[in-house]
């Protein structure tokens, strides 16, 4: 068979498998959801943005540069902090409940919980002793109490990350993403409001420094995560007591325990470590730049968070039930309607962006074209549609953390080779090429029975 034709016959297969998925109740549960958790994300994001831009109204350019360095390394020191449980409770609670019933599955929420909080305050130390040592051994960088600020950040996002991981295995989208997307925002915009009453600097910005910017956002996620907590841990004590785990459900939590954790500190580093990459080669302005420019080009990413909120946990049931052409029907719908939502929002974004990039501040407005790379990224993640948790919540974690892993570290050498000899710019295409060829290299791993043409196991 020539190759034209096995390629139309793959696709023709693959359409067909869409098709019939379509009219499954989980497919149509899965646009519901996705409508939903979508519309959250979206005004979640909108309100991202004038989260950060409350952030800038009250900094200086360079203060502005420090909070966007601690934010991203904040946002990789939460993930580590999980220690991969806000992946193992969304893997475990749906597959568990799916096969012994909800009092049973209580021991993955318990058990995520607990590991969760033992990270975020292992994190938290550790970050504020790398101060203590970095300022009295090496002589120079950041204060202690930046480092302090930065892991408390970092627990705050580890112990939100779990709460709505285990709100969202338990289908309750609502409250998993509006206390952050919206309440937690909504926060910061309105101490940002209250800070830019004070008396202001010649430069038209109120003068506060970058970790008491980050201090604010720490306090604020504690303030809207504790009643999260509270609601999702609720009655999962007493089920623990009251109901038994098997001990090859135990078993598996364990065995995969390390491989998620590996996966949730390779993704972060994959995405935010460019900031701080471009901080060290460039200075903080430039990394203010680079911030804003990223956090405008994740309004992209809107398709594709708003429908894996409510695909993951369907991945993991349909494969404990060995449903595989409802999981494939899943996986591939997801890729085509986050690829088409998100290229009408790349379009968008060339016309708006540089716009936008100036609400920020005016110099960022010379960021444009780092934007647009940057939303090609986001095109680029969206073709791939939810791999990455394919992989987790069919129990090839391991397999995907060695092709995050891989392509994380390249891509901090890309982005640095990048910014060093091309400015913005050159490390704006290293990002673009990293997640490519991260992508790409998820797509061609994908395990044997989602292939097109590949009979069903």
């Amino acid at each position: 068979m020539s190759t034209g034709t096995s390629a139309r016959t793959r696709i023709r297969e693959g359409a067909a498998s869409l098709i019939g998925a379509a009219n499954s109740l989980q497919v149509r549960k899965l646009v519901g959801g996705a409508a939903l958790s979508g519309g959250l994300k979206l005004i979640g994001m909108g309100l991202g943005f004038l989260f950060y831009l409350a952030v800038a109204a009250v900094t200086g350019p360079e203060a502005y540069g420090v909070f966007a360095a601690g934010f991203s390394l904040a946002t990789i020191a939460g993930f580590a902090a999980t220690l991969g449980q806000h992946t193992a409770v969304l893997r475990f609670w749906p597959a568990i409940d799916q096969i012994h019933g909800p009092g049973v599955a209580s021991h993955a929420i318990v058990r995520s919980f607990r590991l969760t909080l033992a990270g975020s305050i292992a994190v938290a130390v550790a970050l504020f002793i790398v101060g203590i040592v970095q300022r009295r051994v090496a002589g120079g960088g950041p204060a202690e109490e930046f480092y302090l600020v930065v892991g408390v950040l970092g627990a705050a996002f580890a112990l939100s990350e779990f709460a709505v991981a285990a709100a969202r295995a338990r289908g309750a989208l609502w409250w998993a993403l509006a206390p952050r997307d919206i309440g937690w925002r909504v926060l910061v915009i309105a101490v940002c409001g209250g800070v830019a009453l004070l008396p202001a600097t010649a430069d038209r910005h109120v003068a506060i420094s970058g970790p008491v910017a980050l201090l604010i956002a720490a306090v604020t996620l504690l303030l809207v995560t504790a009643p999260q907590l509270a609601i999702v841990l609720k009655g999962a004590a007493a089920d623990v007591r009251q109901h038994f785990l098997p001990l090859e459900e135990k078993r598996a939590m364990i065995r995969a325990t390390p491989g998620l954790w590996g996966g949730a500190i390779a993704e972060p580093i994959g995405n935010q470590a460019a900031t701080l990459i471009v901080g060290l080669a460039l200075g903080p302005v430039a990394a203010g730049a680079f911030f804003a420019a990223s956090r405008l080009s994740q309004l992209l990413a809107i398709p594709l968070v708003g429908i894996t909120m409510v695909s993951a946990p369907m991945m993991a049931r349909a494969w404990r039930g060995n449903a595989v052409n409802e999981l494939r029907g899943i996986f591939w719908g997801t890729a085509a309607a986050a690829t088409l939502g998100t290229a009408v929002g790349v379009i968008g974004m060339a016309f708006v962006g540089r716009t936008a990039l100036a609400m920020f501040d005016p110099h960022y407005a010379s960021a444009f074209l780092v934007l647009l790379i940057l939303s090609a990224s986001q095109l680029v993640n969206a073709a791939a549609g939810s791999v990455k948790t394919l992989y987790q919540m069919t129990g090839h974690d391991r397999r995907f953390l060695a092709i995050e892993t891989l392509w994380a570290l390249a891509g901090i050498g890309m982005v640095w080779w990048g910014g060093v000899n091309h400015g913005l710019v050159g490390a704006a295409l290293g990002f673009l090429a990293q997640r490519f060829a991260r992508n790409l290299h998820a797509l061609l791993g994908l395990p044997t029975l989602l292939r097109y043409g590949r009979a069903e196991s």
